[in-house]
């Protein structure tokens, strides 16, 4: 998990508008600022994104906290970001707060509202894996974070600069490490026109970047590689787009050896990739698993698959259709084809099934590297980090105590060319069947993590997931209604630690249901909704649209909340996998080819506190 970052901003606080008690805030322009690699022990420029795409406001627009200090108890909570307001404009993020009423918080408000306390901060997390690094003609490293997701803001006292984008040091930090002057805000004079070449170099640097994703792709495609082999290609940032379609094209390689291909003396290999990546097209768009490619149409034409095999067997004058499909199958690459079209049809059901990947979105990829049972470790009393003193011992936290356990289960069924298809030209048929073992594979895995919730799984500690001692189990079942989807947000956000002595809790961003409640629930969150009567208690758990989850083939009446934290449920394959896998064909006999589908998977929930169930009626 990426670390947790700080940005200056500051407060407008003539907006404010005191019938509804909201207030407008700018959240910062991702200006470049100087900070400390403790790792490569050296400066270097951070620049934040600010382009639509590369910022998550998901839980900024589902009512984030504003706090005081990042201090994430519930005393602390001073306002709520209006839902929808957080927003890109002009290069900036801009936000609304509507800020608390209480007696407790009416100093502070009355303060922030006056201009005595202006400033605030944001808190983030960021992507490692979409970070853009350049350096400019004198080695000064920049790095834009392309993919980053602002999490709450927070009032403080002495901002790092009062004149807002300036950001504090990050949260953790190598031990032993001065922390001073890590922060540093880019000197005044002269800031422009870094600006301006840090743009320019990061605006040429994403270029060069996606022009090398492009172009790595479109080999992979033109090779007949499927998207897990050219992903794991790409994600080599290192290699040149030279060195890595080198790459693909050594894995092709390898998979031809294991299969006989039949090609002319008088065509090059290039010819014969492109020749084969069309026809891939048009056994697939024959199958009905993707459009029709026009390259191919033109390429092949409107013919049986007889007329293709014969085509791509020589010396298949004079035989018998029968006679035809077994040269075909024993000795060209027409199996390698009908396989790529077979992942082609994993892919278009993948499309097909979304609300039965619900849990990809919940629970945190952890993928398992072999059939025994794993565990995700925590490490225990770590909710806030003690000062140490100088001289003194760091303390140790336990590591690996009551880990929940799972392992990685194997399914999978086989499917077949039959010559029966053959002769109906049927291809169609013969897609059906990975199609079917693919759906039935998202079945299960959405039955398997549904079954955690509804089935209570046992946690290490020997109680179930909700349990009285676990304070994540409403004790006032029933219909969902605002009070009890309140109730389970207060049971999550208010959590603390085993040893009940540090307040860890998160807001509940999910909310999971049968599809019998689903009508009832989305009641619960229409806007401007009429209240029967003053006394009627507000919904404070915003819970955006898409993250209102009916989950398929759930039963029963009882609902769930979720943080969604990363790691407080896992989910995974096995490792290099990533999901269904087609193996190698046998051999051809009883007039028919047969592949297997084999797909591995496990699940589990690591945390109880991260999860809250009301029983329903």
């Amino acid at each position: 998990m990426a670390k947790q970052y700080r940005s200056q901003v500051q407060f407008f606080g003539s907006s404010f508008d005191p019938e509804t008690r909201e207030i407008d805030v700018s959240l910062g322009t991702g200006a470049p600022v100087e900070r400390w690699d403790y790792v490569r022990r050296e400066a270097y420029i951070e620049i934040l994104s600010m382009d639509p795409d590369s910022v998550d406001l998901t839980r900024m627009n589902s009512g984030a906290p504003f706090l005081r200090d990042h201090d994430w108890s519930v005393d602390s909570v001073i306002g709520v970001f209006v839902p929808g307001s957080v927003r890109i404009a002009g290069g900036e993020l801009l936000g609304r707060v509507k800020l608390s009423a209480s007696e407790r918080n009416r100093d502070i408000v009355t303060d922030l509202v006056d201009g005595i306390l202006p400033s605030t901060s944001v808190g983030y997390d960021y992507d490692p894996d979409a970070i853009v690094e350049s350096r400019d003609e004198s080695g000064m490293l920049t790095r834009l974070l392309a993919r980053w997701t602002p999490l709450e803001g927070s009032l403080v006292g002495v901002p790092a600069d009062i004149t807002g984008g300036v950001r504090s040091a990050p949260a953790e930090h190598v031990e032993g490490e001065d922390m001073e002057t890590v922060d540093t805000a880019v000197a005044e004079n002269g800031e422009r026109d870094l600006e301006k070449k840090v743009a320019e170099r990061v605006a040429a640097e994403l270029a060069a970047y996606q022009a090398r994703c492009d172009d790595i792709r479109a080999a992979g495609r033109k090779l007949g590689l499927d998207s897990a082999e050219i992903d794991s290609v790409l994600a080599e940032r290192s290699l040149t787009a030279d060195v890595a379609i080198r790459k693909l094209v050594d894995a092709r390689a390898e998979r031809d050896a294991r299969s006989p291909v039949s090609t002319r003396v008088d065509i090059t290999r290039d010819e014969v990739e492109t020749r084969r990546a069309l026809t891939t097209d048009w056994l697939a768009s024959r199958a009905k698993v993707q459009d029709v490619n026009p390259d191919a149409e033109r390429e092949i034409g409107n013919i049986s698959l007889e007329l293709l095999l014969r085509e791509m067997v020589p010396g298949s004058r004079g035989l018998s259709r029968s006679g035809l499909l077994k040269r075909a199958m024993t000795t060209s690459d027409f199996p390698l084809l009908l396989e790529n079209v077979a992942h082609k049809a994993l892919i278009a059901v993948n499309g097909q099934m979304e609300d039965y990947l619900w849990f990809e979105k919940v629970f945190t990829r952890m993928d398992y590297n072999d059939f025994r049972e794993h565990s995700t470790p925590w490490v225990g009393h770590a909710s806030i980090l003690p000062s140490v003193l100088e001289g003194a011992p760091y303390t140790e936290g336990s590591m690996g105590e009551g880990a929940e356990k799972s392992s990685a289960i194997k399914y999978g069924k086989d499917f077949g060319f039959t010559l029966e298809m053959f002769y109906n030209d049927d291809l169609d048929a013969f897609a059906a069947g990975p199609m079917a073992i693919q759906e039935a594979f998202i079945r299960t895995k959405s039955a398997l993590a549904a079954a955690l919730l509804t089935g209570n799984q046992v946690m290490a500690d020997g109680k179930t997931l909700f349990h009285a001692d676990h304070v994540n189990l409403s004790a006032n079942g029933g219909v969902p209604d605002v009070t009890k989807v309140n109730e389970l947000w207060n049971l999550l956000f208010a959590m603390v630690d085993p040893d009940g002595s540090t307040a860890i809790g998160m807001q509940g961003k999910f909310l999971l249901f049968p599809g019998t409640l689903k009508a009832g629930i989305e009641q619960l969150f229409v806007p401007n909704r009429v209240l029967p009567d003053y006394t009627t208690e507000a919904l404070i758990a915003n819970i955006a649209p898409e993250n209102r989850i009916a989950i398929p083939g759930m039963t029963g009446t009882a609902y769930y909340m979720a943080t969604g934290r990363r790691n407080s449920a896992r989910w995974g394959y096995l490792r290099d996998e990533g999901g269904l896998v087609i193996s190698e064909h046998e051999e051809y006999s009883n007039d028919s080819m047969i592949w297997h589908a084999r797909g591995v998977f496990g699940c589990h929930i690591n945390t109880w506190g991260d999860f809250a169930a009301n029983p329903g009626k």
